[in-house]
């Protein structure tokens, strides 16, 4: 599977909290994951005892093989950003009086970003922390376009802009020296947060409904959903609908697009021509029948390319990211023959066409939610899984490696219905996860549903848990 970190911003999750404002104590254990993992660390741990053996006796025949060897360099392995190569694909974003750490570990450039309001000064500051670190620094405009200001070790960059942006910092080392000894912290001081708040109301000319939201590298960000009749209508009146906002919330531009049938785009991904990926579904003859649907804008809003996918008799795009192909996408299927509802994968090259396809075999009853990059080019899957004999519900995260091998899965709920809501995951790998429950939820009988969000880390350990709500229900949204 490709790496997929065209643009890789520091992944927002909004947690939309219809509720009143609580806090649940950690709720108990969930699964029996950890009991069956034991055993495999168990089994593991054997393996590395057999494989400490080795390594003794051997190292004495490799000493003596190796001769002056041992004076090789160290691997260097990347930071946490290491697709932030190009001022689109920026990877950190710079906080007030807190230092990312970076290093050139295969090439001499790397871009990080920063909030900046009119009016505010800043001191942009670079420190060598490797004795082959000469960093030189540069501010560039929010468009990328303009050079700002620049220097290096000795002294920061002092600035005030003129205009509210996200400004972005080109960081490289001038005699082209990579490795594990050119690492390096930058550091911005002076107030990145937000510079206003804003909050519009978009006029359409037809009912209109946002499905999802995703920000840019400039500061603005891009709507997608569907346009109705102005009755609300019926399914079988709707078209796609993609409306682009500045950074002030104002409509660059808004576009309905057909498919050919009635449609809805469910969600989208930027990518890193300004334009985005769109994906969702075309209705069929029914409501209950149909095609999954992706489509293709560029930065104006112009169609690049447009494609079905059919598994099934209904079938519908529900989550996607951009891969250095074009883009990856996750749906779900219901077979006319009664079949269990199945999730399913593939990868669009940069004209639409598919490259490679996969049917999730996780069991009966699981139904894709979302999806999100994960480390080393892998990828995070999350669910909802029926149990049929009880009727009740859980969530499911799995983590498929670069080549769409399980690596792990974690099934998280407890004794009543608790559902997926949305997954994201972090420049170091770590993954969050949102839904709802009532296993756990304030209301004393269970009835009642509270908003349930969870951090793992790269292996699959729980982290922490929280449980959001009170005594009505609560539901959450993920953008």
């Amino acid at each position: 599977m490709s790496s997929k970190p065209a643009v890789p911003l520091v992944p927002l999750l909004l947690l939309a909290l219809i509720m009143t404002s609580a806090c649940q104590d950690t709720p108990p254990p969930f699964g029996d994951d950890d009991d069956s993992s034991s055993d495999d660390d168990d089994t593991t741990a054997d393996d590395d005892d057999t494989a400490a053996n080795d390594d003794d006796s051997s190292s004495n025949d490799d000493d003596d093989d190796r001769g002056d060897d041992d004076d090789s360099s160290p691997p260097c392995e990347e930071d946490a950003y290491a697709g932030d190569n190009s001022c689109t694909a920026e990877g950190a974003v710079l906080l007030e009086g807190q230092p990312v750490q970076l290093l050139f570990c295969e090439d001499t450039e790397d871009w990080v970003r920063f909030n900046g309001c009119s009016g505010r000064s800043y001191s942009i500051e670079v420190r060598p922390l490797g004795v082959d670190s000469e960093p030189l620094i540069e501010l560039l405009s929010p468009d990328c376009g303009t050079l700002l200001s620049s220097s290096d070790a000795s002294s920061p960059i002092v600035w005030t802009p003129t205009d509210d942006g996200l400004y972005h910092v080109r960081v490289h080392q001038p005699d082209g020296k990579t490795g594990p000894e050119t690492a390096y912290e930058v550091e911005v001081l002076g107030n990145t947060e937000p510079c206003s708040t804003w909050s519009r109301n978009l006029s359409t000319p037809r009912e209109s409904i946002a499905e999802d939201i995703a920000p840019y590298w400039d500061g603005g960000s891009i709507l997608g959903g569907f346009l109705g009749d102005q009755d609300g209508g019926s399914p079988m009146d709707r078209e796609g609908w993609i409306a682009r906002l500045n950074s002030r919330g104002e409509i660059l531009w808004d576009r309905s697009y057909a498919g050919g049938s009635p449609s809805e785009l469910r969600g989208l991904v930027p990518t890193s021509d300004g334009g985005a990926v769109a994906f969702g579904r075309i209705h069929g003859a029914s409501p209950s029948e149909g095609s999954a649907w992706a489509l293709s804008v560029s930065a104006a809003g112009d169609p690049s390319w447009s494609t079905r996918y059919t598994l099934g008799s209904e079938s519908r795009f529900v989550a996607g990211t951009v891969s250095p192909g074009g883009a990856i996408l996750g749906g779900t299927s219901v077979s006319s023959s009664g079949a269990p509802r199945r999730g399913w994968l593939l990868e669009l090259d940069s004209a639409g066409q598919v490259l490679w396809e996969r049917i999730l075999e996780i069991g009966d009853g699981f139904t894709l939610v979302d999806l999100a990059p994960g480390p080393a080019g892998g990828l995070y899957l999350l669910g909802t899984v029926v149990d049929d004999s009880l009727g009740e519900s859980s969530l499911q995260l799995l983590y498929l490696g670069s080549d769409g091998s399980l690596q792990w899965d974690r099934r998280i709920g407890g004794s009543r219905s608790d559902s997926a809501g949305g997954v994201a995951s972090f420049p170091d790998g770590r993954v969050v996860v949102a839904g709802t429950t009532r296993s756990y939820a304030n209301h004393p009988t269970g009835l009642k549903s509270d908003v349930w969000v969870l951090l793992f880390d790269t292996a699959g350990n729980l982290s922490w848990q929280r449980v959001f709500g009170d005594h009505v229900d609560d539901d959450v949204g993920v953008a």
